[in-house]
Parts: structure tokens; C-alpha cells; sequence
């Protein structure tokens, strides 16, 4: 191959991968939101436990560390809408806080998030308002930011309320440039895909070279599983897995885990999935009061490390559907190793699914995986070519990693030869 058409190869390759470099966020971020716990209830008189407020997201941060999420990578606490002040400073025209609910003010929150050793997430708009009806950032990005670096956030979330669509593009990304010129170490989290709804007409490249993740379905997350099952859809039937890389993720919306709308099975495999898509988990659920299997689900360090955290960053893709049962894959960053998700899509059967590896893997003829199960934390087999899955109730998943049992890969050439 001739010098000039390596180097062509290298810059296609560079352009086909290329993703916001501001060195943060290199694999999807783990924390907590107020919005589907707190919602917009600034009533702290009426519901003074469930209220956007200071005192309610420092016992959030307590109750992170003294958990040990935090050890397991949950170190985002983020403030969604509802916090501010219905007006700006008229001096100033700063962004103020609700000054009954966040008395401290917000940079006072900051550093007791700080204090704690996690990181601190805020919440605004690229229009003139808020969702909730508060000051957005439009005609004031570059004070707002500033505003953001001087409370000490770490991560930004952009919402695209009260604003035209034909001039996000032009809003993102001034806001991308006012975080970069500014050097807010920020993540910074667009909206702008959720508000669009048609990602084959939609420029992920560009997207992705100024955001470090975004929402991608337009339905905000309900505690329920036709909420979730409209996701699922979406993912599986979306051509969007190409786009996901190191410091750019598509987000999945927010975990519900243990608000009672669902079953355990269901919180599992929303689990199980957004581990899978490689998208940020951010519970939103109350941390100070978490039942043993609240806890056991959003705890598991092994899918965890395994399938959300892996550094290659892949977005599982679904590969079949058996009887009702999707099954997805996931490719991860050990060569030959893959995470496999079954999903029982069925309201009403339970059902299982028998998969060949070579028929949803790449050249892997006649070769032998080892299978772990990554709930029940065993090896299921050491020298497997096929995998039935445990029979599934409705709504609930099974998730396994799978990885070439080299020794048997050897023995099996010697043999050849």
C-alpha cells in the first residue's frame, strides 16, 4: 500500500471516531438527578422531604457515600430545573437561586458536594426559559457559564425549552464554545436530539464533536414500563450505536430504580440495558431510604465494571429476536469478549432463547466461549458454542459476559493442523 493512501486510511479512520476531546467523561457518568424524584416541587411546606432544596440534596450526597455508591463510581449529584429564582439579578443579571428553598445559595451547595468527594451536576436551558418557567441562558451565554464555573459545576445538562429549532444548532454549540473558552471543565450534556426525533435526518458527527452526551428520545422517562419499553424500541430499531465513543454517549434518560412503579425484574433489566447502551446512569430515585433490592440492583459492580464502565465504549445493538426475547450484544474492550443481554419483551409468557455464537458474532466458527453470568456472579460454562437462556418472566433479562476460551482456541488449530 502506497504512503498517501495510509494516510488517507488514517484520516477517514480519525473522522469515522472523532468525538469531543475535552478529557472528561471518557466512559459514561454514574450519579443522580432530582428531576423524577423532586420533579418541579419547590412546595417545600407541603412535601418538605420531596422538594427541589438544599437540604434535600445534601442528604442526597450523604447518603451517596455513606452507601458506598460512590465507591462503585456514582459521583455525580445533579441539580435539574426548579431551583432558581423566578428573575435574574437586575443589576447584575446573574442567575440567582430560589432563595427560600437554596438559602445558602448554590456555589454553598457545590462545595458540600465537593466536601463529600463527588461532583456537581447543574441544569438550564439553551431558550429563553426553563421547562419549569425559569430564566433560561438565551442572550446570556457567556455570563451563565461563567455563573456555572463560579458555583463549582462539573457537569451541565442543556435543555432546549422556549427556543426555536432551526437555531439549536447555532445555540449548542455557542455554548460549547463559551464552556471551552472559558476552561469550565464542565461535561456538558445537550438536549437538542430529544427535541428532534429524527436521527436519520439528524448530524451525530457534529453532535458529538461538541457534547459529551445528549438525550436521544423525546419522551421524558415515567416510572412505569411502557415508558421504558418505548426506549427500548427506540434503541433497538434506531441506527445510532455508531456514534456512542469515548466522551460521547447517547442518554438513555434517567433510572426510576425502586420508586415503585415497576417490579425488581423490570428495574433489572432497565439496568441491564442502559449498561448495555453504554449510556450515563443517573438514578433518580431517593437514596435515603433504598430497599435491600433498590440497592442490590444499582450496586452491582460487576455489571458495573464489566458492560457500563468498559473503556471501549460500544452501544449494544440488537442482534435477534427470538419468541419475543431480544437479544442484545455488546462488544467490549478485551479482544473476544462480548456482554450478551436477553430481554423478555412478552407482558404475558415466560419465555427463554437458544443462541448460536456464530451466528451473532464475527469469526467465531466452531469456537468455545466461557459464560458468566453477571447476576448470579458464576461461570455458567467453560467451553460453550451456544447459550439458552434461564426461562425469563415477563419484562425480565438475563446478562452474560462471554470471552474465547483461548486454551480450547489453541487445541482446536492443533487439531486442524
Amino acid at each position: 500500500m502506497k504512503v498517501h493512501q495510509v494516510i488517507l486510511l488514517l484520516c477517514l479512520s480519525f473522522a469515522a471516531v472523532h468525538s469531543l476531546d475535552n478529557g472528561l467523561a471518557n466512559v459514561p457518568p454514574l450519579g443522580w438527578s432530582t428531576w423524577n424524584l423532586f420533579w418541579c416541587n419547590t412546595n417545600c411546606t407541603a412535601l418538605p422531604d420531596l422538594c427541589v432544596s438544599e437540604k434535600n440534596i445534601k442528604e442526597i450526597a450523604d447518603a451517596m457515600v455513606a452507601s458506598g455508591l460512590h465507591k462503585l463510581g456514582y459521583e455525580y449529584v445533579n441539580v435539574d430545573d426548579c431551583y432558581l429564582a423566578k428573575e435574574r439579578d437586575p443589576v447584575t443579571q446573574k442567575l440567582l437561586p430560589d432563595p427560600v428553598n437554596f438559602p445558602s445559595g448554590m456555589k454553598n451547595l457545590g462545595d458540600y458536594i465537593h466536601g463529600k468527594g463527588l461532583k456537581y451536576g447543574m441544569y438550564n436551558d439553551v431558550g429563553t426559559h426553563t421547562c419549569g418557567g425559569y430564566p433560561g441562558s438565551k442572550d446570556h451565554y457567556a455570563l451563565d457559564i461563567a455563573t456555572f464555573k463560579e458555583w463549582g459545576v462539573d457537569y451541565l445538562k442543556m435543555d432546549g425549552c422556549y427556543e426555536e429549532l432551526p437555531v439549536y444548532h447555532y445555540d449548542y454549540t455557542d455554548l460549547h464554545e463559551q464552556i471551552d473558552s472559558q476552561n469550565a471543565n464542565i461535561v456538558y450534556e445537550c438536549s437538542w436530539p430529544a427535541y428532534v426525533m429524527k436521527p436519520n435526518e439528524f448530524d451525530w458527527a457534529y453532535l458529538r464533536s461538541i457534547c459529551n452526551t445528549w438525550r436521544t428520545y423525546g419522551d421524558d422517562i415515567r416510572d412505569n414500563w411502557g415508558s421504558v419499553k418505548g426506549i427500548i424500541e427506540y434503541w433497538a430499531t434506531e441506527d445510532i450505536a455508531k456514534y456512542s465513543a469515548p466522551g460521547s454517549f447517547h442518554m438513555a434518560d434517567f433510572l426510576t430504580t425502586g420508586q415503585g412503579g415497576m417490579t425488581d425484574d423490570e428495574y433489572r433489566t432497565q439496568f441491564n440495558l442502559w449498561s448495555m447502551w453504554s449510556s450515563p446512569i443517573m438514578l433518580s430515585t431517593d437514596l435515603r431510604n433504598m430497599t435491600a433490592a433498590t440497592f442490590d440492583i444499582i450496586s452491582n459492580a460487576e455489571v458495573i465494571q464489566t458492560v457500563s464502565q468498559d473503556p471501549l465504549v460500544k452501544q449494544a445493538t440488537r442482534v435477534r429476536t427470538i419468541n419475543g426475547v431480544d437479544v442484545w450484544v455488546k462488544e467490549l474492550v478485551q479482544a473476544h469478549n462480548y456482554a450478551v443481554a436477553f430481554v423478555n419483551m412478552n407482558d404475558t409468557e415466560s419465555l427463554s432463547a437458544t443462541i448460536n455464537f456464530a451466528d451473532i458474532l464475527p469469526n467465531v466458527q466452531n469456537q468455545e466461549f466461557i459464560v458468566r453470568d453477571l447476576w448470579l456472579h458464576q461461570d455458567l460454562s467453560l467451553a460453550a458454542q451456544s447459550f439458552t437462556s434461564q426461562t425469563l418472566a415477563p419484562h425480565q433479562s438475563q446478562l452474560i459476559k462471554i470471552e474465547l476460551n483461548l486454551a480450547a482456541t489453541k487445541n482446536m488449530r492443533k487439531e486442524v493442523a
